[in-house]
């Protein structure tokens, strides 16, 4: 990766488009779905970029073909195939703020299946302040989560009460599952299925393309149905009466291992 000629690249542009009154380096990395702070950064040859990001800065310059593949081989990949607009035919990239306010918008009655290892709810306050809008809004959760990790499911529970709120099975759940159907480590990592209302459905993942930086990838009508078949099995599964089977619902694991809820 030549980091410098990539700076020179992407801050060449950004200086043309400024003198230009057409946008702002603000708009750029809102669109490229990365932090302003991160965008100037990489313009100062201070941070590489993952492929995913090097394309969506490189469309968020609305470069012309060629000055495209610049961007893209000086952050040190194999130049895109890119289609009739010039834009890369790759999913969309949102960063945090953009995620919670996706989330907000959300119509009541809204299913959201979110599958990590644990509930990042319970270590993270503004993932908490999100859930809590939405739960007072009737946006239902189900949550598929570790083993090990089952008692994030009271914690996320005492933190509503402290807010005054009774938690609701009907409103809120979660599957566990057994540790082995969780290939990492990282807590922060997670995908989510948004189930809208009029059979509307939307996906995240979240991924780490950006080093020291989350960002919340939005999934593809096909990886959206492979999400949801893998996602519907376990709960189908959970329904069953064994209730010291994995997976199961947390009301029953949770009883089995001597806990109340």
């Amino acid at each position: 990766m030549n980091t410098p000629k990539l700076a020179e690249l992407i801050d060449a542009r950004i200086l043309e488009l400024r003198r230009q009154g057409s946008i702002t380096a603000k708009e750029i990395a809102k669109r490229a779905g990365i932090k302003e702070t991160t965008l100037s950064m990489i313009r100062k040859g201070n941070r590489g970029v993952s492929h995913d990001v090097a394309i969506n800065i490189a469309a968020a310059l609305e470069l012309d073909p060629n000055r495209f593949q610049q961007v893209v081989t000086a952050a040190g990949y194999a130049p895109v195939s890119l289609d009739s607009s010039l834009r890369p035919i790759i999913n969309n990239l949102h960063t945090q703020e953009g995620l919670w306010e996706i989330a907000r918008r959300l119509p009541s009655e809204t299913l959201i299946w979110t599958f990590g290892l644990g509930i990042l709810e319970t270590i993270d306050d503004s993932f908490f302040a999100v859930f809590r809008e939405n739960y007072s809004r009737e946006v239902r959760y189900n949550f598929f989560i570790s083993q090990r990790n089952a008692l994030d499911f009271i914690k996320l529970r005492d933190s509503l009460q402290l807010d005054g709120v009774e938690m609701s099975l009907e409103r809120c759940n979660a599957v566990i599952l057994p540790d082995e159907s969780f290939h990492h480590r990282d807590r922060r990592l997670f995908k989510c299925l948004f189930r809208l209302p009029g059979g509307v459905k939307r996906g995240f993942a979240a991924t780490h393309e950006v080093e020291g930086e989350y960002l919340y990838r939005e999934l593809l009508s096909g990886d959206i149905d492979d999400l949801e078949v893998y996602l519907d099995q376990f709960y189908r599964r959970s329904q069953r009466e064994d209730s010291s089977a994995l997976p199961t619902f947390v009301g029953k694991w949770l009883t089995h291992k001597g806990y109340r809820l």
